[in-house]
């Protein structure tokens, strides 16, 4: 009887250790899932600012190049007028 008795106990502890684990996984399972989705907006950002400066540094390449080329345009015409 006593015996019985003790593997009710065991078994009722059991059942609501399982559910108390259960109720941690999905917990863990839906903090996981949230760590993901804010690691990818992170990176999606990281990938836009990337491009932004890419983009930036080409048209700043493209302004040097024109600045650049119309100096020396410029010095060609002095020394044309020069001669």
């Amino acid at each position: 009887m006593e015996q019985q008795r003790l593997e009710r106990e065991k078994s009722k502890r059991d059942e609501a250790q399982a559910k108390l684990n259960a109720a941690k996984a999905k917990r863990d399972a839906e903090a996981a899932r949230q760590q993901a989705e804010i690691e990818k907006k992170h990176q999606k950002e990281i990938e836009d600012a990337a491009a932004k400066l890419k983009a930036a540094e080409a048209a700043y390449q493209a302004e040097v190049a024109k600045k650049g080329g119309a100096a020396k345009d410029k010095e060609k015409q002095e020394k044309q007028e020069k001669q």
